[in-house]
Protein backbone atom coordinates (compact mmCIF):
# COMPACT_ATOMS: atom_id res chain seq x y z
CA UNK A 1 0.00 0.00 0.00
CA UNK A 2 2.75 2.50 0.68
CA UNK A 3 4.35 1.77 -2.52
CA UNK A 4 1.33 2.46 -4.40
CA UNK A 5 0.69 5.74 -2.58
CA UNK A 6 4.07 6.66 -3.10
CA UNK A 7 4.06 6.10 -7.05
CA UNK A 8 0.29 7.04 -7.03
CA UNK A 9 1.09 10.35 -5.04
CA UNK A 10 3.56 11.54 -8.53
CA UNK A 11 0.77 10.34 -11.19
CA UNK A 12 -1.49 12.58 -9.56
CA UNK A 13 1.14 15.01 -9.41
CA UNK A 14 2.20 14.67 -12.95
CA UNK A 15 -1.48 14.69 -14.05
CA UNK A 16 -1.82 17.94 -12.22
CA UNK A 17 0.82 19.89 -13.11
CA UNK A 18 0.16 18.98 -17.10
CA UNK A 19 -3.14 20.25 -16.64
CA UNK A 20 -2.36 23.39 -15.59
CA UNK A 21 1.22 23.59 -17.87
CA UNK A 22 -1.52 23.45 -20.59
CA UNK A 23 -4.72 25.66 -19.74
CA UNK A 24 -2.40 28.31 -17.83
CA UNK A 25 -1.90 30.56 -20.67
CA UNK A 26 -5.34 30.02 -21.31
CA UNK A 27 -6.41 31.77 -18.40
CA UNK A 28 -3.92 34.65 -18.21
CA UNK A 29 -5.20 35.65 -22.03
CA UNK A 30 -9.08 35.19 -21.02
CA UNK A 31 -8.19 37.24 -17.52
CA UNK A 32 -5.50 39.70 -19.09
CA UNK A 33 -6.90 40.77 -22.53
CA UNK A 34 -10.59 39.40 -23.62
CA UNK A 35 -12.88 36.22 -24.34
CA UNK A 36 -11.94 37.49 -28.38
CA UNK A 37 -8.33 37.20 -27.79
CA UNK A 38 -9.17 33.80 -26.09
CA UNK A 39 -10.95 32.37 -28.81
CA UNK A 40 -8.08 33.56 -31.38
CA UNK A 41 -5.32 32.12 -29.13
CA UNK A 42 -7.39 28.45 -28.66
CA UNK A 43 -8.02 28.35 -32.45
CA UNK A 44 -4.11 28.99 -32.79
CA UNK A 45 -3.58 26.38 -30.18
CA UNK A 46 -5.62 23.93 -32.07
CA UNK A 47 -4.32 24.30 -35.56
CA UNK A 48 -0.57 24.18 -34.35
CA UNK A 49 -0.78 21.39 -32.04
CA UNK A 50 -3.57 18.64 -33.11
CA UNK A 51 -1.91 16.91 -35.34
CA UNK A 52 1.72 16.56 -33.67
CA UNK A 53 0.20 15.63 -30.13
CA UNK A 54 -1.82 12.86 -32.16
CA UNK A 55 1.51 11.71 -32.89
CA UNK A 56 3.23 11.44 -29.77
CA UNK A 57 -0.36 9.77 -28.16
CA UNK A 58 -0.78 7.35 -30.41
CA UNK A 59 3.49 6.55 -29.96
CA UNK A 60 3.32 6.18 -26.42
CA UNK A 61 0.16 3.91 -26.69
CA UNK A 62 2.01 1.87 -28.90
CA UNK A 63 5.45 1.99 -27.10
CA UNK A 64 4.54 1.98 -23.32
CA UNK A 65 4.12 -1.74 -23.24
CA UNK A 66 7.58 -2.29 -24.99
CA UNK A 67 9.02 -0.40 -23.01
CA UNK A 68 7.77 -2.00 -19.98
CA UNK A 69 8.65 -5.24 -21.47
CA UNK A 70 12.35 -4.23 -22.07
CA UNK A 71 13.23 -2.51 -18.69
CA UNK A 72 15.40 -5.02 -17.81
CA UNK A 73 17.16 -5.27 -20.84
CA UNK A 74 19.03 -1.21 -21.56
CA UNK A 75 20.19 -1.69 -24.74
CA UNK A 76 17.38 -2.66 -26.20
CA UNK A 77 15.08 -0.12 -24.18
CA UNK A 78 18.05 2.52 -25.30
CA UNK A 79 17.23 1.09 -29.16
CA UNK A 80 13.65 1.07 -29.48
CA UNK A 81 13.08 4.70 -27.08
CA UNK A 82 15.91 7.12 -29.55
CA UNK A 83 14.17 5.09 -32.60
CA UNK A 84 10.27 5.62 -32.06
CA UNK A 85 11.96 9.24 -30.95
CA UNK A 86 13.67 9.64 -34.38
CA UNK A 87 10.19 8.93 -36.28
CA UNK A 88 8.35 11.56 -33.92
CA UNK A 89 10.88 13.98 -34.58
CA UNK A 90 10.94 12.84 -38.76
CA UNK A 91 6.73 13.19 -38.44
CA UNK A 92 6.39 16.07 -36.42
CA UNK A 93 9.02 18.26 -38.47
CA UNK A 94 7.51 17.06 -41.92
CA UNK A 95 4.10 18.17 -40.41
CA UNK A 96 5.57 21.41 -38.64
CA UNK A 97 7.71 23.29 -41.18
CA UNK A 98 4.95 23.75 -43.97
CA UNK A 99 2.47 24.73 -41.38
CA UNK A 100 5.19 27.53 -40.16
CA UNK A 101 5.82 28.18 -43.70
CA UNK A 102 2.58 28.12 -45.39
CA UNK A 103 0.37 29.69 -42.17
CA UNK A 104 -1.34 32.03 -43.78
CA UNK A 105 -3.18 29.75 -47.31
CA UNK A 106 -3.54 27.27 -44.94
CA UNK A 107 -6.08 29.55 -42.23
CA UNK A 108 -6.94 30.98 -45.66
CA UNK A 109 -8.42 28.06 -46.98
CA UNK A 110 -9.35 26.24 -43.54
CA UNK A 111 -10.75 29.58 -41.52
CA UNK A 112 -11.56 32.26 -44.00
CA UNK A 113 -9.45 35.98 -43.51
CA UNK A 114 -11.85 36.75 -40.35
CA UNK A 115 -9.11 34.32 -38.82
CA UNK A 116 -6.11 36.00 -40.13
CA UNK A 117 -5.48 37.69 -36.80
CA UNK A 118 -4.02 33.44 -35.49
CA UNK A 119 -1.18 33.51 -38.23
CA UNK A 120 1.30 34.96 -35.92
CA UNK A 121 0.22 32.56 -32.92
CA UNK A 122 -0.13 29.42 -35.31
CA UNK A 123 3.64 29.93 -36.12
CA UNK A 124 5.27 30.21 -32.83
CA UNK A 125 2.48 27.42 -31.43
CA UNK A 126 4.05 25.13 -34.32
CA UNK A 127 7.43 25.15 -32.37
CA UNK A 128 6.11 24.53 -29.23
CA UNK A 129 3.81 21.66 -30.65
CA UNK A 130 7.08 19.72 -32.44
CA UNK A 131 8.98 20.26 -28.91
CA UNK A 132 6.53 19.51 -26.88
CA UNK A 133 5.93 16.30 -29.02
CA UNK A 134 9.58 15.19 -28.33
CA UNK A 135 9.73 16.38 -24.84
CA UNK A 136 6.30 15.34 -23.54
CA UNK A 137 7.22 11.78 -25.14
CA UNK A 138 10.11 11.07 -22.63
CA UNK A 139 7.48 10.75 -20.18
CA UNK A 140 6.17 7.58 -21.48
CA UNK A 141 9.70 5.90 -20.83
CA UNK A 142 9.51 7.58 -17.59
CA UNK A 143 6.43 5.86 -16.30
CA UNK A 144 7.38 2.45 -18.14
CA UNK A 145 10.65 2.63 -16.23
CA UNK A 146 8.33 3.26 -12.83
CA UNK A 147 9.93 6.97 -12.48
CA UNK A 148 7.27 8.75 -12.15
CA UNK A 149 8.38 11.49 -10.36
CA UNK A 150 10.71 12.16 -13.08
CA UNK A 151 7.09 12.61 -15.44
CA UNK A 152 5.84 14.81 -12.41
CA UNK A 153 9.37 17.04 -12.20
CA UNK A 154 9.02 17.60 -15.77
CA UNK A 155 5.52 18.93 -15.80
CA UNK A 156 6.24 21.03 -12.83
CA UNK A 157 9.55 22.78 -14.35
CA UNK A 158 7.45 23.62 -17.57
CA UNK A 159 4.69 24.86 -15.33
CA UNK A 160 6.80 26.56 -12.96
CA UNK A 161 8.53 28.08 -16.76
CA UNK A 162 5.22 29.09 -18.12
CA UNK A 163 4.24 30.49 -14.74
CA UNK A 164 7.13 32.78 -14.33
CA UNK A 165 7.06 34.76 -17.60
CA UNK A 166 3.28 34.46 -18.97
CA UNK A 167 2.05 37.36 -17.10
CA UNK A 168 4.59 39.86 -18.23
CA UNK A 169 4.46 38.79 -21.80
CA UNK A 170 1.12 38.62 -22.53
CA UNK A 171 0.44 42.25 -20.99
CA UNK A 172 3.34 43.67 -23.17
CA UNK A 173 3.11 41.79 -26.27
CA UNK A 174 -1.10 40.06 -26.24
CA UNK A 175 -1.32 36.36 -27.48
CA UNK A 176 1.89 36.69 -29.18
CA UNK A 177 3.14 37.31 -25.94
CA UNK A 178 1.55 34.38 -24.57
CA UNK A 179 2.47 32.06 -27.22
CA UNK A 180 6.36 32.75 -26.66
CA UNK A 181 5.40 31.85 -23.15
CA UNK A 182 4.76 28.65 -24.26
CA UNK A 183 7.45 28.08 -26.00
CA UNK A 184 9.50 29.34 -23.32
CA UNK A 185 7.96 26.27 -21.00
CA UNK A 186 8.70 23.68 -23.27
CA UNK A 187 12.25 25.20 -23.92
CA UNK A 188 12.93 25.66 -19.92
CA UNK A 189 11.40 21.71 -19.87
CA UNK A 190 14.08 19.87 -22.24
CA UNK A 191 17.03 20.17 -20.44
CA UNK A 192 15.38 18.45 -17.41
CA UNK A 193 13.93 15.68 -19.83
CA UNK A 194 17.57 14.90 -21.33
CA UNK A 195 18.73 15.07 -17.29
CA UNK A 196 16.50 12.55 -16.60
CA UNK A 197 16.94 10.49 -20.13
CA UNK A 198 20.69 10.32 -19.52
CA UNK A 199 20.32 9.26 -16.01
CA UNK A 200 17.86 6.67 -16.82
CA UNK A 201 20.37 4.60 -19.04
CA UNK A 202 23.29 5.45 -16.82
CA UNK A 203 22.16 4.12 -14.16
CA UNK A 204 20.69 0.48 -15.69
CA UNK A 205 24.11 0.35 -17.46
CA UNK A 206 25.46 0.67 -14.31
CA UNK A 207 23.55 -2.03 -12.99
CA UNK A 208 23.80 -4.12 -15.53
CA UNK A 209 27.22 -4.31 -15.40
CA UNK A 210 27.67 -4.60 -11.89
Amino acid sequence: MKDIFTRGKWVTLFGIFAYLAKEGDNAVVGKIINSAALGIYQMGYKISTLVITEITEVASKVTFPIFVRLCDDPRRLFAAYFKSTGVIIFATICIGIPLILFTKPIVLIALGDKWLAVVPVVKILTVYGIIRAISGYAATLFLAVQKQNYAAFMTITRFFGLAIVVVPLTYRYGIIGTGYSALISVAVELPVVLYFLYKIFHDKQTLQKG
